[in-house]
């Protein structure tokens, strides 16, 4: 066996802002997002009648942030339901931009790939969705999903708010090594300036 598995696109889709809200945004026929503090820090989702709160957390082992080896740090990212419960969380590599995503009881992987992430289900090696980050503009993320039943709509707003979330990350990091004369591989980062 080896190897990755993928199947026929079956959407894309696309979380564009809506018009008259800078905070509000659309990812069409799954739920949206509405970013609610400065530099991405947190948002509120809602798909249908289900509800999640997302926000960017240090993990309690490594609080204050720290570095965990040379020049890695630890980023978290937790969506939890209106009663407190956490429904799903990233656990990231500030400078790789890899990490590990748990859905309820699914364990996935986040991993980036030519200037896109691809959403993995770790144990059966398929991908699930490649998304792509481009800053919290009007179209901040495009996804394209390989297997409908296989992604929740909860999964897919976390998955595009991490990828908005460190793309931004990688943009602000690529503007300030400018200034200073050296240029980091965006591309490592599955960043997409356009």
């Amino acid at each position: 066996m080896g190897g990755l598995r993928i199947v026929r696109p079956i959407a894309d889709l696309e979380l564009t802002r809506v018009p008259g809200d800078r905070r509000l945004y659309e990812l069409r026929g799954v739920g949206t997002l509405r970013l609610e503090a400065s530099f991405s820090r947190s948002a509120a989702a809602e798909a249908g009648d289900q509800r999640w709160q997302i926000t960017r957390r240090h993990p309690r082992r490594f609080w204050p942030p720290r570095i965990v080896r040379r020049g890695e740090l630890i980023i978290v990212f937790q969506a939890t339901d209106p009663s407190g419960v956490v429904a799903g969380e990233f656990h990231g590599h500030a400078r790789v931009r890899d990490g590990k995503v748990r859905w309820g009881e699914r364990d996935l992987e986040l991993r980036p790939s030519r200037r896109r992430f691809v959403l993995v289900d770790g144990a059966l090696e398929l991908e699930l969705a490649t998304i792509k980050g481009k800053g919290w503009g009007k179209r901040p993320v495009k996804l394209t999903t390989y297997d409908e039943a296989a992604v929740e709509p909860g999964l897919l707003l976390l998955a595009a708010f991490v990828v908005g979330a460190l793309t931004e990350d990688a943009m602000k990091r690529a503007a300030q090594a400018a200034q200073f004369g050296w240029a980091p591989d965006l591309g490592q980062a599955g960043v997409t300036i356009t």
